[in-house]
């Protein structure tokens, strides 16, 4: 099975990354990083939409 590099999270994302590993239930964060990757494909925002979901199963908001 071959991982793309491109569902990596780049530098510029790391701190988005950094403060989700702080903070996993945090919808503030998560929603932040998903507007940080507005502009992303969207293979690459929807495994941060999953992610976001397994940590805040009942937001009604994601």
């Amino acid at each position: 099975m071959s991982i793309s590099k491109e569902l990596y999270p780049s530098q510029e994302y790391l701190p988005y990354e950094e403060e989700i590993l702080r903070n996993p239930f945090s919808l503030k964060l998560w929603w932040r990083y998903l507007i940080a990757k507005s502009e992303a494909p969207f293979s690459n925002r929807f495994i941060i939409y999953e992610r976001a979901l397994k940590a805040l199963p009942g937001s009604y908001k994601l």
